[in-house]
């Protein structure tokens, strides 16, 4: 057994998503988690776009992007990039996946064939683009579109889609720009005890980027608490909590 049929019969975790190597997707070829430098090079724009391909369905993209002659009930993602956007799908595939390729066209085949080791080769089509979508979302960390729940009325479905509507509008209203990635950059950089700095962070992979952020905010809402804990000791008369007293010490 080769090391890619191991590969995809046992699969990756999340400990190997940690890491800035390929990975391997049988039928399809390596495929890479980006760095912030690579991402920085077609722009975080670019970058945004692709995350919506790989995130929404095929009804949102169409709707996001005002496609009104396309129906999302008879086209899957990769008819509706083929027809719509071709540039942005091959500026997709070759900035996530490793192989050279091209597209190919005839009366058997329609579709991208990437060139493996040897004679062996990989294909993105019609039929496992889904498949190259979904590869990329755990590979980047990036979490699936929330599917409405099924209703057993009309009337259910209309409350349910009128509250929806209220949310975004709070959401929109009140959007936090804290959580931009140029903010986060910031802020992670700024208060790091681990030795990443402005100058060193583009080489984390986006997935080692936002995985160690969520760290970071758990650690820092520990920091707070702890300067909390430490300065809420109970005193028999206030008049006995002194916080500068140290200061006298220090100077004597």
């Amino acid at each position: 057994m080769t090391d890619n049929e191991l590969l995809m019969q046992f699969g990756y975790t999340d400990f190997d998503y940690l890491c800035n190597e390929k990975f391997y997707i049988g039928g399809l070829g390596h495929v890479k988690c980006p760095t912030l430098r690579e991402i920085r090079n077609v722009s975080y724009f670019v970058f945004a776009s692709f995350v919506d391909i790989i995130s929404l369905s095929v009804g949102a993209y169409v709707e996001r992007y005002q496609y009104d002659d396309i129906d999302p009930k008879e086209n899957n993602m990769y008819d509706v990039l083929l027809v719509k956007s071709p540039e942005l799908l091959i500026m997709m595939l070759d900035f996530f996946v490793e192989e050279e390729f091209e597209y190919q066209s005839n009366n058997e085949f329609s579709g991208f064939v990437f060139a493996l080791d040897g004679d062996e080769y990989g294909y993105i089509t019609h039929d496992n683009f889904d498949r190259f979508r979904e590869s990329l979302r755990v590979i980047l960390g990036v979490k699936d579109e929330e599917k409405p729940p099924k209703f057993k009325s009309k009337k259910a479905r209309y409350i349910y889609e009128k509250i929806e509507r209220e949310k975004k509008k709070i959401k929109t209203k009140n959007r936090d720009e804290t959580y931009t990635m140029g903010n986060m950059i910031r802020k992670y950089c700024t208060n790091n005890h681990n030795g990443i700095n402005i100058m060193n962070v583009w080489d984390l992979t986006y997935y080692q980027f936002i995985a160690m952020f969520e760290e970071y905010q758990y650690a820092r809402s520990c920091d707070v608490n702890d300067a909390i804990a430490a300065n809420s000791f109970s005193y028999e008369k206030s008049n006995d909590y002194k916080p500068l007293e140290y200061m006298k010490k220090i100077h004597t």
